[in-house]
């Protein structure tokens, strides 16, 4: 079996890449969305660029090894005009048609369109030329939901086409069999469901060409394939769906220094000298350790701010630990002067770290104070404090 792949996920459009081939190996032609149609035909093997930038949909080949030719429907007008390959002309335009799968190569390799809105209603379009050179139409193929089969492809020995739900993807179906599963996918990487399309079979006593066109990955396969080796597929069922790689979660990334810089323009410079931002700079200390999850350092000597409602005294730049596990940053450059916010990470938080996730900053509502419980003499105790909580809280506000 021999398979080859074409990838035209690069496109995000609403067309598919329509791929055809024949039983021959090697035979083949496929639509690269909006740039060019490739082929391997021999006299002009490689690329067919659009023709006034149309697409050629629901492309289709010749049975007839070497015949050089291929063709399709446009897309700017409807009915659709037909375009045919005709080498070493290019692209030109032969009629028109009606509908999806619209035009085939039929007995003889002679071109045909569906060519009136009646004649498509009837048929939906022609999936395949049979053994005996008879143009089959997609309506009288479109689904056999007793054999789960669908826009299907059949001759006398096996049957080629969708599977039914779950969408199972291409099947291929013998008589008196169940479905086997045709998946030209490579090993490792064939998550179900399988959302194959516009599957065409072409044959050759007992060779194959099968295009299937995967809208989900956005590939076309063209997969060449002896009956034998058909008969050998798996059947649907035995093959456990391979799930999707799960990717792994990676833990969000904080934007310390963005958070820092969103915090520190809150609070203009007030004192230059002392503590910066004067009487706010607590509150930016709380607001940012609140922000990022982090602790702020206590600390008595050299450069602190008094945090009234912690009664305690803090550096006057640093965070450290919670967010940041063992680790402290210094979060205000020229802390003295300007303050510029930065975020300068360093490892081993020694010392003490004060929690100030409860607080509440000016202007946010206050928690509300539990109802002391306990003896009278307890109860005033609890309310003294609970007032002189509020005391430190507040001060330094107005």
């Amino acid at each position: 079996m021999n398979i080859k792949t074409f990838d035209w996920s690069a496109y995000k459009g609403d067309i598919p890449g329509y791929g055809d081939c024949r039983a021959v190996p090697g035979e083949y032609a496929c639509l690269f969305p909006d740039r060019y149609v490739e082929s391997s035909f021999s006299g002009q093997t490689g690329r067919a660029a659009l023709l006034n930038g149309e697409n050629i949909n629901y492309l289709r080949i010749p049975h007839a090894k070497g015949d050089g030719r291929m063709a399709g429907g446009g897309q700017t007008t409807k009915p659709d005009p037909v375009y045919e390959w005709q080498w070493p002309a290019g692209w030109v335009k032969v009629g028109l048609m009606y509908g999806p799968n619209g035009v085939i190569y039929g007995a003889g390799d002679v071109l045909t369109a569906v060519t009136s809105q009646a004649q498509y209603q009837a048929t939906a379009g022609w999936r395949y030329v049979n053994e005996a050179g008879v143009l089959v139409n997609c309506e009288s193929t479109r689904q056999d939901v007793a054999r789960g089969l669908y826009e299907y492809t059949e001759w006398a020995d096996v049957a080629i086409g969708q599977g039914g739900k779950p969408d199972m993807g291409a099947v291929v179906l013998f008589p008196g069999e169940k479905l086997r599963r045709l998946d030209p996918r490579p090993e490792g990487q064939r998550p179900y469901p399988f959302n194959a399309r516009f599957i065409r079979s072409d044959r050759n006593g007992d060779q194959f060409g099968i295009a299937i066109v995967d809208l989900t990955g956005r590939k076309t396969y063209f997969v060449w394939a002896t009956l034998a080796e058909l008969r050998a597929l798996p059947f649907v069922g035995t093959v456990p769906p391979i799930e999707p790689p799960i990717p792994p979660v990676e833990p969000p990334v904080t934007d310390y220094l963005g958070v820092n810089k969103r915090v520190r323009a809150k609070y203009p410079l007030a004192n230059p000298g002392g503590a910066p931002l004067g009487a706010d700079h607590w509150v930016y200390l709380v607001d940012l350790a609140q922000q990022t999850g982090t602790l702020l350092f206590q600390k008595d000597g050299g450069d602190h701010v008094f945090v009234p409602p912690l009664g305690k005294n803090v550096s006057l730049d640093v965070v450290g630990r919670g967010s940041l596990g063992d680790n402290w940053a210094d979060v205000l450059g020229d802390a003295e002067g300007q303050a510029v916010p930065t975020w300068d990470q360093h490892p081993n938080a020694a010392g003490t770290y004060l929690d100030v996730s409860g607080i509440a900053l000016p202007g946010e509502p206050q928690p509300p104070i539990e109802p002391p419980t306990g003896n009278l003499e307890q109860r005033v105790e609890a309310l003294e404090a609970a007032m002189a909580a509020i005391h430190r809280s507040t001060a330094g506000w107005l």
